[in-house]
């Protein structure tokens, strides 16, 4: 392993719509078509012999914005344990 991405936000859960944040950097940061689907991060971890440390954002009691669940995150490291690792969101409000 060369390496611990520890900061990483994954694709949506299906189901849920892009968060006002997330538009906001993706305007900001003139980041343009769509982020990889969890497959092709999984497999751009793996040619760079990395893993990844996986983190929600659950801010819904402030913005009223529907988290991803932490079983969405739990489900993913299941399917990729060699690439990623699961870290659990709550919102303390």
């Amino acid at each position: 392993m060369l390496a611990i991405d520890m900061h990483v936000h994954v694709p949506r859960e299906p189901g849920l719509k892009r968060s006002a944040m997330e538009q906001t950097l993706r305007d900001y940061f003139r980041l343009r078509g769509e982020p990889d689907d969890v497959e092709g991060m999984a497999r751009k971890y793996e040619e760079m012999d990395m893993v990844g440390v996986l983190v929600s954002i659950n801010s819904e009691t402030t913005t009223g914005e529907k988290p991803d669940s932490n079983d969405y995150i739990a489900d993913i490291v299941k399917s990729f344990p060699k690439r990623f690792i699961g870290f659990a969101a709550i919102d303390p409000w």
